[in-house]
């Protein structure tokens, strides 16, 4: 009872924010807080008492680090950058190597490769890493065997001038693309598609990917690189900076922050690409802005 009481003495206040917009609001809509987990209930950020433990591009239960971390100790690995995990395996990409855990047998392959990994897929028993050499702009995709570990395909190619982890990604069907001007480039083929304006993001999914403008011009397309939509969605202020996004589930997750907080500082607006449109905002009444959490698929 005393343990009880004092897990209510300390759990942290709901997150200070109201919804602006609610169309249709989403079942997955989560985000860390000053290391603090809310859930989005009733109109309302609620707090949880889920722990996580953060790293470079997100975040990870710390359950699951737990369980997992022990077992890469004798190689000492350092600066976590990015995770992945499904039913059988999960793949810790530190800058020193890429670990990946099979977690039924616990076996532990590392992978020698010096990069800030930023996205990572598996398909069909290939583990696809990408992600940037340090302290230069070039792009290394690594595609390796499940089975025997061996590199089955390497790509390089050079990024844009001021890289970050939306202008490339792994498409849906395993190829590594980038966006560069108004171009879609596709590195297994050597093509690359004309797009109808000069995206800054992309985003990819297990079906699809989103490019999009700092404008909200976006545009849809299906994992054979077909245009499936193109319009202009909704922004919560005129004079924002994109902090964090999240495309899941056919909905478009942007945390904003207002540069001039000329009502509140930051919001978080949910897009149905569907149709598409603005479908949930939430204003944000903190000065630090929240981030999204990705839902674990495991």
């Amino acid at each position: 009872m005393f343990i009880f009481l004092l897990m209510l003495l300390f759990k942290a206040p709901d997150l200070d924010s109201e919804i602006i917009i609610n169309h249709n609001l989403p079942l997955q809509t989560k985000v860390m807080h000053d290391n603090t987990l809310y859930t989005l209930e009733d109109n309302e950020f609620v707090a949880t008492e889920e722990e996580y433990i953060k790293f470079t591009e997100g975040y990870i239960e710390k359950e699951t680090y737990d369980s997992y971390r022990y077992l890469l100790e004798p190689y000492s690995p350092t600066y976590l950058h990015e995770v992945y995990e499904d039913e059988e395996l999960i793949i810790f990409c530190y800058v020193s190597g890429v670990y990946i855990i099979n977690k039924q047998t616990k076996e532990v392959t590392e992978i020698g490769c010096n990069l800030y990994v930023s996205h990572v897929k598996v398909i069909d028993g290939i583990a696809i890493i990408l992600g940037y050499k340090p302290h230069c702009r070039q792009a290394m995709g690594l595609y390796i065997s499940i089975e025997d570990s061996n590199v089955i395909n390497l790509i390089t190619f050079e990024g844009n001038e001021n890289p970050h982890q939306y202008d490339f990604a792994i498409a849906p069907n395993g190829e590594i693309i980038s966006i560069s001007g108004e171009l879609l480039n596709i590195y297994n083929t050597n093509q690359s598609i004309q797009l109808p304006f000069e995206p800054k993001y992309m985003l990819t999914s297990d079906c699809e990917i989103l490019v999009f403008d700092e404008s909200l011009n976006i545009m849809l397309l299906d994992n054979e690189f077909n245009e499936s939509i193109n319009g202009q969605v909704a922004l919560p202020c005129l004079n924002n900076t994109i902090v964090d996004m999240m495309l899941y589930n056919n909905y478009l997750y942007i945390v904003y922050f207002d540069n001039f907080k000329t009502k509140f500082p930051n919001y978080l607006c949910i897009y149905d690409l569907k149709v598409p449109e603005l479908t949930c905002a939430v204003a944000i009444k903190e000065d630090i802005p929240p981030r999204l959490i990705i839902p674990n698929e495991k």
